[in-house]
């Protein structure tokens, strides 16, 4: 079964999940939440038609720490070391969340180690390895799986400024019932969920944007009224293994 994106307009405060010390499973499906930036290119009113670039917007993942310890090279399944320095972006799980180096995907690195504090010491005492194999983004995994234990390996917890930034784009895939409909594309990843504008509304609400958006020639023209001071997303992935 193929893993599938979902999008999700997200209150900041509500990202920080605390760590669980309860029982939990080996293998799990979670999400990944994202500060955005501000939108880039609706400076002022653009018109697009379908499968054109409606906007870009830069994401940061929301919960980052630096890792203080080599993590070394693993066996089973065979995983690189993730090497001290190393900034590790926050992949939410049901009891806290885990912490993964990003992927490169391009290169074909698709599997890499994440790592979880249990205890909330500060220091790493479990790690999984990703399943990446259909994602197209440095900081998307498909589930996480494989859990056990690691000697203890120090972190400390950074910025989300300090965080590699993620280029996104809002993408207009034309007009349903009435609605202009738009999904979002992170790095090369399209998300599954798309949607909608309603036409000629006085505004529009969309991922924490206020829009107005109305028909004009074989496209729609799309004009921007105002923006949240702090914008979050989260990329929940669901659809289960690949």
């Amino acid at each position: 079964m193929t893993a599938r994106l979902a999008l999700a307009l997200v209150a900041i405060a509500a990202l920080a999940t605390p760590a669980s010390a309860a029982l939990v499973p080996r293998a799990e499906q979670g999400s990944v939440p994202f500060m955005v930036g501000a939108p880039e290119g609706l400076a002022a009113p653009v018109v697009v038609r379908a499968d054109e670039v409606a906007w870009r917007e830069t994401y940061r993942p929301f919960m980052n720490v630096r890792l203080l310890d080599e993590v070394p090279a693993r066996k089973r399944p065979s995983t690189k070391a993730v090497a001290a320095g190393t900034v590790l972006y926050g992949y939410r799980l049901s009891g806290g969340y885990a912490y993964c180096p990003p992927t490169n995907y391009r290169a074909g690195v698709r599997e890499v180690q994440c790592l979880r504090d249990f205890n909330d010491d500060g220091r790493f005492d479990g790690v999984y390895v990703t399943d990446a194999r259909t994602m197209k983004s440095r900081t998307i995994a498909a589930f996480l799986h494989e859990l056990t234990s690691t000697r203890l390996q120090r972190y400390e917890a950074i910025d989300v400024a300090q965080a590699a930034p993620i280029p996104a784009a809002v993408i207009f895939k034309g007009v349903s019932k009435g609605q202009a409909m738009f999904v979002i594309r992170v790095e090369d990843d399209q998300l599954d969920s798309t949607h909608g504008c309603l036409l000629g509304a006085d505004s529009c609400d969309l991922w924490g944007l206020s829009l107005k958006v109305t028909s004009e020639g074989e496209g729609v023209r799309i004009e921007l009224l105002g923006a949240d001071s702090e914008r979050g997303v989260e990329v929940i992935l669901t659809g289960g293994p690949v």
